[in-house]
Parts: structure tokens; sequence; C-alpha cells
């Protein structure tokens, strides 16, 4: 039985999904007569949930109206925004070696919809199966607050000491220490966390070489 997992954010981690969020934001913002925003400036708004996403996005709103948007968002994402991304350098061939291991098991926790997530990975990642899919619906509380990763961990039938959390957002990083489980930033991702050293990935393939200090210290 496994004793050890690795969990993934999903957006800027494993996939560079920005062209797809930026794209629909627009695509809601044109259909409402709004000129676009730069991506520049909407990468600053993801990774806090398409709540957050949608209040930064549409300024020239109010919060009624911003609220209806949520739905339109969603409706948008999931008719088919996996269009312009991609996913980053060595994801798959790291996952495929993880999962051949047999020993780790591997989670998603994103404060994307579970069902877009779902989508996202199957058009981006087909065929790589995770243990588990979790997002923000699929626990009492979202990113960064620390049950997003000890509600996932504890369906997986872990430990937090034994687990690790790979993304690449301040959230994320926040998420991890609250949780007390190690956590290692995705340095290549457009999420901008601030990690130094041993915690930062250059590229997803540097999972590999960390294998053994993610396994320091495990509990038995």
């Amino acid at each position: 039985m496994s004793k050890f997992g690795i969990l993934f954010d999903l957006d800027g981690t494993l996939v560079d999904s920005l062209a797809d969020i930026a794209g629909t934001v627009n695509k809601v913002r044109g259909a409402y007569g709004l000129p676009p925003t730069p991506t520049d400036v909407l990468v600053k708004f993801i990774g806090k949930g398409v709540e957050q996403l949608i209040h930064l996005s549409f300024p020239e709103l109010n919060d009624a109206q911003r609220q209806d948007l949520v739905g339109k968002y969603r409706d948008h994402y999931s008719q088919g925004a996996s269009t312009g991304g991609k996913v980053y350098p060595g994801v798959r061939e790291t996952l495929e070696a993880l999962i051949q291991r047999g020993d780790i098991k591997l989670a998603i926790a994103t404060n994307k919809a579970t069902d877009i997530a779902h989508q996202t990975l199957e058009h981006y990642l087909p065929g790589i199966k995770f243990d588990l899919v979790a997002g923000p619906e699929k626990v009492s509380k979202r990113k960064p607050a620390p049950e997003h990763l000890t509600e996932v961990i504890a369906q997986l039938g872990l430990v937090p000491e034994n687990v690790c959390f790979i993304g690449d957002d301040l959230v994320d990083k926040q998420s991890a220490e609250a949780a007390g489980v190690k956590f290692l930033g995705a340095g290549y991702g457009f999420g901008g966390v601030a990690v130094e050293g041993d915690q930062r990935l250059e590229q997803f393939s540097d999972l590999m070489t960390r294998i053994e200090f993610l396994a320091e210290g495990y509990a038995s």
C-alpha cells in the first residue's frame, strides 16, 4: 500500500492554461461589449478560484452582475476553452514514471471546478490517471486554506507528513505550509511563487531528482 503522496496544482503547474483562461475571460467580456484585458494583467487574478477571477476581471460591473458571470464563464470554458494552452515540458513523462513506480499516490488539488479540471486533464493529459481530483466543491475550504489539502490527504489514506504539494502560486505555498506538508514551487509556472533552492523546480522533470528529498523524514 502506498504510504507517500504527491498533490499537484493544475493551472500553471501541470498545464500552461493561461491562454485558455485569458481567452475565456475576454470572450465573456466581449459578449458584454467590454474591451479585452491584457493577459499580463489577467495572470495576476488567477489561482484563487473563479469567483475571484471574475471579480477582478470585471471591475466595470457591480457585484450582482459579476456573480451572474461566474456561471457564464464556466459554460464558456467547458465548451471548448482548451485550445490555446499546452502541457509543460516533461509533465507527461514524469507522471508516467511516477505512476510506473507504483508506490506514490498522485492527486490534484485545484481551485478550478472539479468537472472542468477533469475536462482539462482529459484534453491535455489523456491516459494519465490520478488517485483523486479535487476542486473547491470537493472540500470544505479551498486553497489557501489547509483543508483543501488535508481533506484530500485523508481521502487518500495518508498523513500530511508523508505528502508533498507542488504548485506555482502563493496560495499553493500558503496552503501547504498551513497543512503541514512539504512544498515544491513550480518556478516555470505563471503564478510566480517565490521559492529557492531545493524547494524550486526549474522544470517539471526536476521532480524526479527530488524524490529522495521528499522521502526524507517521512513518517513510517
